[in-house]
């Protein structure tokens, strides 16, 4: 919050970072990845053109405003149905890696395009971010990543 504080792009009201605030992060070695263009659940049946939008144009254009090669998407949502096969098949092609919001350890070994990590918010008490971190959740959504990769592959 400091630094989000310092450089203006947080406040009370809704606010967002802009492309400088964007270039000083990788000034400071921080990975930048694509998350769409405008935020939609990617769900099986969304229009092939519009893939290339959200999952192509939004990699291009990070990438030249930025100078920066992407290599990682983040998908958006995390609700089962907002992971598509055609939305997938995509990422891999565009992408080295993808992340998902399922709560699972991430190891060496763990399928690049199946990276599920845990949602930390700014906003957890000491309490919530120890439960997030515990691995009960972990555990949790062992069903869902095996209904994912199903469905994905």
């Amino acid at each position: 919050k400091k630094y989000l504080k310092k450089n203006k792009i947080f406040s009370s009201k809704i606010s967002f970072m802009n492309w400088s605030n964007l270039k000083d992060l990788c000034d400071s070695k921080h990975v930048i990845g694509s998350h769409t263009m405008n935020h939609p659940r990617l769900i099986d049946d969304f229009p092939e053109n519009d893939l290339i939008k959200e999952i192509v144009e939004s990699k291009q254009i990070i990438s030249k405003k930025l100078n920066l090669n992407v290599d990682c998407f983040c998908w958006v949502g995390g609700e089962e149905y907002s992971y598509g096969r055609s939305s997938h098949i995509l990422v891999k092609k565009n992408y080295s890696f993808s992340f998902m919001t399922n709560f699972q350890v991430i190891k060496n070994t763990t399928d690049p395009y199946f990276l599920n990590r845990t949602n930390i918010e700014s906003n957890y008490d000491k309490a919530e971010f120890n439960f997030y971190m515990s691995g009960i959740m972990d555990i949790f959504y062992y069903f869902k990543r095996i209904r994912l990769k199903k469905k994905l592959r």
